[in-house]
């Protein structure tokens, strides 16, 4: 299974090329890391289309020609600026780390090879391979991590409507970036906008995917109604949703 394709990584090209935050942000990068630098990736969200209400943050992929510290040093002016307004952290990888890395976090890569805008340089995924069975692993273990950790948040939130909402609202994009490797290792086709990808494998598994599909209007700033009713049936529908994955790893694993 190769990771190599990024033939929709041009859905935004034009529009974030003209972001002026970006704009602003890779020129910095340019001027402080020179020939340092291979590449700036935008990835997430704002690569597959999907534009949240006041979530104005974009995820960045930094690939340097090496992971020494006078290079890593280069970095640490713009990251900073950047991180202070708010966005995440970017993740700074060498072209060769992303080839050694991909039996570890085949999700990540596949979805940012599949969905990438490149705001300076070149793809740096054309000899990244991604295993079919370091996918599935991955999946499942990603699956009862984060479950593992929502039902440890959701003792904090419990009886705090605000608590409650922000919860849902952090919690729904981890999942959905798992569902699009669940789709990939089951041989699917995966959608680009995160609703379809939901409603995808909802359909696969004869599921409703209602309670994903409030939250996502949650995300575009539309009203759900009471939350801890909402998070009852997200948590339940999840629940259904990593029980069938753990019986498609079994089947596999009984295949194998």
């Amino acid at each position: 299974m190769a990771a190599a394709q990024a033939a929709d990584s041009e859905v935004l090209m034009s529009d974030d090329k003209q972001d002026p935050t970006l704009a602003d942000m890779t020129n910095r990068l340019v001027a402080s890391a020179g020939d340092r630098l291979a590449a700036v990736i935008l990835y997430g969200p704002a690569a597959h289309g999907d534009i949240y209400k006041d979530k104005g943050t974009s995820n960045l992929l930094i690939v340097v020609r090496d992971l020494e510290l006078g290079t890593l040093a280069r970095l640490s002016e713009p990251v900073n600026r950047w991180v202070k307004k708010g966005h995440p952290v970017p993740r700074i990888f060498s072209k060769e780390l992303l080839e050694a890395a991909a039996d570890v976090f085949p999700i990540e890569i596949l979805d940012i090879s599949s969905h990438h805008v490149i705001l300076h340089g070149e793809s740096p995924f054309g000899n990244v391979d991604v295993q079919p069975d370091h996918l599935r692993l991955q999946c499942e273990r990603e699956l009862r991590e984060k479950m593992l950790r929502l039902r440890e948040a959701y003792v904090e939130a419990a009886g705090h409507d605000k608590e409650l909402r922000r919860l849902l609202l952090h919690s729904y994009p981890a999942f959905v970036l798992i569902f699009r490797g669940c789709l990939r290792f089951m041989g699917q086709a995966v959608p680009v906008h995160n609703l379809e990808v939901v409603r995808a494998l909802c359909q696969t598994f004869g599921l409703p995917p209602d309670p994903l599909a409030r939250v996502e209007a949650m995300e575009h700033g539309e009203n759900p109604g009471n939350n801890h009713t909402l998070f009852v049936q997200y948590y339940d529908l999840l629940t259904q949703i990593v029980k069938r994955v753990d019986e498609l790893v079994t089947k596999g694993d009984k295949t194998s």
